[in-house]
């Protein structure tokens, strides 16, 4: 299928700084066991939005800051031995 996707690929959230949400894009071009997550700056789990089997496409999430203090936070991809990150920042 030529729409799909050719690259694993995750965007900036917008807004940035955001509250109380943002949203964001990724890109996911074959069918992949995926994980996808905010985490604090220090390294801790802060929401698991997406962990198992993925089909391929493009998708939009939207992150609620519920529970999440003003700061600096991290998505994260993870697909097989791929890791993308972006930063985002909350602003309360």
């Amino acid at each position: 299928n030529n729409n799909l996707p050719n690259q694993f690929y995750l965007s900036e959230n917008y807004p940035n700084p955001f509250n109380p949400t943002t949203q964001f894009s990724y890109q996911i071009p074959e069918f992949s066991d995926v994980e996808l997550a905010v985490y604090d700056i220090q390294g801790n789990l802060v929401k698991m939005i997406f962990k198992g089997s993925h089909k391929p496409g493009e998708f939009k999430v939207m992150v609620n800051s519920d529970n999440m203090a003003s700061g600096y936070y991290m998505t994260v991809l993870k697909a097989g031995d791929l890791i993308l990150t972006q930063k985002m920042m909350l602003l309360k």
